[in-house]
């Protein structure tokens, strides 16, 4: 008689890519685009969570010059990511 297992105990695929892989993949090409100063503001903010003012005194600006800068480069790596993720489904 065959034996029954769950869905969680079956093997992945060969060459099956996991969503979260290929989401970080994704975002560090597209980072990769990004200007220089715009990239080191959006590591700045999102991975060592520094503020809008810490960044500015960084780079020599404004927080709100800062803010500018972040929603830009958002604006750039979301339009990257979904035409890259709509490729790969």
């Amino acid at each position: 008689e065959p034996e029954l297992v769950t869905l969680a105990e079956l093997p992945e695929p060969a060459g099956a890519v996991e969503p979260e892989a290929l989401l970080e993949e994704g975002l560090d090409a597209a980072l990769l685009t990004l200007e220089a100063e715009d990239r080191q503001a959006v590591e700045w903010f999102y991975f060592e969570r520094l503020s809008h003012k810490e960044i500015a005194e960084r780079l020599g600006g404004t927080p709100k010059a800062v803010s500018s800068r972040l929603e830009r480069a958002r604006a750039k790596l979301r339009s990257l990511l979904t035409r890259r993720l709509s490729h790969e489904t």
